[in-house]
């Protein structure tokens, strides 16, 4: 972000937070703080507010711990149906490790032929994140027409 604010000739002070973090975003932005502002974690964590956040923000995230890369595929091949049962729910998983996506993709592939409906979605085809993309580039390019 720093980066990005330096590039466009911008300071942090103008940015502008769109709403307020609340839930898993006031967690996870207090996860991510630089680590020149980590000293505002003692102050942050000792607020009653945040701790009612974080753990309203944890009340429903499931971690996954397994022995190999092949349990880990099998306990995601598992827990995704099963978020999904519930009638109105979505379920994803987002992961970095191309690997571990082709590996839970091959365990689903039999419930796809089932009707379950599951289906692979490129991240970069996702329509917000091929804004803030396109938002990123206009950005450093000096916005050029």
């Amino acid at each position: 972000m720093q980066a990005l604010l330096t590039r466009i000739g911008m300071t942090r002070d103008a940015v502008v937070p769109l709403a307020k973090a609340r839930g898993r975003e006031r967690l996870v932005s207090e996860a991510l703080r630089p680590a020149a502002a980590t000293n505002l974690w003692r102050k942050t964590s000792a607020d009653p507010s945040f701790a009612a956040h974080a753990d309203a923000a944890l009340a429903t995230l499931s971690v996954i711990e397994a022995a190999n890369p092949e349990d880990e595929a099998l306990q995601s091949r598992l827990a995704l149906p099963q978020a999904v049962q519930d009638a109105g729910k979505t379920a994803a998983l987002v992961t970095a490790d191309r690997a571990l996506g082709r590996r839970v993709l091959a365990a689903l592939q039999p419930l796809e032929h089932r009707g379950r409906g599951f289906r692979r979605r490129r991240a970069r085809r996702h329509a917000g994140r091929i804004f803030a993309r396109l938002a990123a580039s206009a950005a450093l390019g000096g916005l050029e027409p």
